[in-house]
């Protein structure tokens, strides 16, 4: 993902000194595991190998996701020297260790593994480090919502619908809808982020011939992830087409609310204004201009995220256990479609936390349409009035004319008063059920 678009922690879980830190923790891991799986003769020789490799780690990374140090930067680069030749990234990566540590007893290195064994794996330590990171911005997007929610639980305003007047709503109980879905985004979000933190230690075919499941059980463990129960040559693509197509849903669930919100920023509407910082200019041509920049970015994000998730679920049809044709695709479209979500998320809070609803703006724009906006009022209380027997068509006919003949002239104000608090109260109804309802299931 080009600069513009990204943020530096996601950054740093999608660069080379991340990637090759993970897939060393993975190596280390297995090493130290080996231990119980070899022969007597060889038990020291992986202790070894073992203290090598953590001391190797230690001297590279600070932290897997921790800023690049010059050491490590060096080490990418010697593996990189090496995949020149071999055109193999995972043996370029085992003979850069064994160059950098001369003493490892070699042959243990990787025994009875596969490259996607230690691909995998390490890509399950980095979606799930990345998915942690989006849900961490997610939650800061429900509270925002949230507050909006209960500051304007009472801020009056036209419902729409195709566009045109609707019935009567609130600012609040729109963004309480809202948060809702964003809500149902976090539990959507942290199923996958459950279902792709799953790695393979079963070697080629994912049979795990040589040192049993238990092994494998035991490595995966201690990376804090669940073994694929039976694995192919790779962990089987449907869990990470699962985990990016619920970021696309996500990105559909963004763009909705930023589409909500360019609509009520149109000039004709002017309900709510981004933020609009000293400085800032809205065009080259024209200075008047304050445009929804950021509600129209985020439509454009969400449209990248459903491309991802397009390719992610043409990935997982693989050639018997494996081919290669899902790797180029990965390593595009999981680090962009991570990098975007995150980006979109921070910047919608921004968007949030800096929104100015005009209030005032609001009421005047349901009292110019009340004639037409409390037409359904109007109908209930025709059709329930007492010992009235018109038939439902009638009713709805003379009140359809009403609305087309008085158009949008004002309400008297004691009828105002009267209906706008009828909507009030009913809307309050809601709000207080809700709240019911959730504090049961906590």
């Amino acid at each position: 993902m080009i600069e513009r678009y990204s943020r530096e922690a996601m950054n740093r879980v999608w660069s080379d000194p991340a990637r090759f830190a993970q897939m060393l923790r993975v190596e280390l891991e297995c090493q130290r595991h080996l231990i119980a799986h070899v022969s007597a003769d060889l038990q020291p020789h992986a202790e070894s190998n073992a203290l090598a490799l953590a001391r190797l780690f230690s001297q590279l990374f600070e932290s897997p996701f921790g800023p690049p140090t010059s050491d490590a930067l060096q080490w990418v680069d010697c593996i990189r020297r090496h995949e020149t030749t071999t055109r193999h990234e995972t043996l370029a990566f085992l003979q850069a260790i064994e160059e950098t540590l001369p003493e490892l007893h070699s042959r243990l290195l990787h025994l009875g593994l596969t490259s996607s064994d230690i691909l995998d794996t390490a890509l399950a330590l980095q979606l799930r480090e990345a998915g942690l990171l989006i849900r961490s911005e997610l939650e800061g997007v429900i509270s925002h919502l949230e507050l909006l929610s209960e500051t304007h639980s009472r801020t009056l305003m036209c419902g729409r619908t195709h566009g045109m007047v609707a019935e009567p709503t609130t600012f609040g109980f729109k963004m309480a809808g809202f948060a809702q879905e964003f809500k149902r985004h976090l539990d959507r979000l942290d199923r996958a982020i459950r279902e792709i933190s799953v790695g393979k230690i079963s070697g080629a075919i994912g049979t795990a011939q040589f040192f049993g499941p238990q092994y494998e059980s035991a490595v995966l463990e201690a990376l804090a992830l669940h073994r694929e129960p039976f694995a192919t040559q790779v962990v089987c693509r449907d869990r990470h087409a699962a985990f990016v197509s619920t970021l696309a849903v996500l990105g559909g669930g963004i763009e909705r609310l930023a589409v909500e919100l360019r609509h009520l920023q149109r000039s004709e509407v002017s309900e709510v204004h981004e933020g609009f910082s000293r400085g800032q200019t809205g065009s080259s041509a024209m200075p008047h201009k304050k445009n929804p920049i950021s509600s129209e970015n985020l439509s454009g994000c969400s449209r990248l995220l459903r491309s991802y998730a397009l390719a992610s679920l043409e990935n997982q049809a693989l050639w018997h256990e494996r081919d290669m044709s899902h790797s180029s695709v990965e390593r595009v479209i999981l680090p962009d479609a991570c990098t975007i979500a995150d980006y979109a998320l921070d910047r919608l809070s921004g968007i949030l936390k800096s929104l100015i609803v005009d209030r005032i703006q609001m009421v005047s724009t349901l009292k110019s349409n009340a004639t037409l906006a409390f037409s359904s009022q109007r109908l209930f209380e025709s059709l329930t009035a007492p010992h009235s027997f018109a038939t439902r068509q009638s009713v709805y006919e003379q009140v359809q004319r009403q609305s087309f003949e008085q158009g949008s002239h004002p309400l008297p104000e004691d009828e105002w008063n009267q209906r706008s608090a009828q909507v009030l109260d009913a809307i309050q109804r809601v709000f207080q059920l809700n709240s019911q309802t959730n504090r049961k299931e906590t």
